[in-house]
């Protein structure tokens, strides 16, 4: 994850987005990808102390 953001027109989803890289059995990069995700965001879970 390169990048996330909570979306200002609705608040109850956040976008992300992400660079991929896979490599082959010799450990050379064979394909790479940028993508964008839109998710749905959970709410923070409250600290019990």
């Amino acid at each position: 994850i390169v990048y996330k953001k909570r979306s200002g027109s609705r608040p109850e989803m956040g976008s992300f987005r992400s660079n991929v890289r896979v490599y082959n059995q010799d450990g050379v990069v064979v394909m790479t990808m940028k993508s964008i995700g839109l998710i749905r965001v959970r709410e923070a879970e409250s600290v019990q102390s």
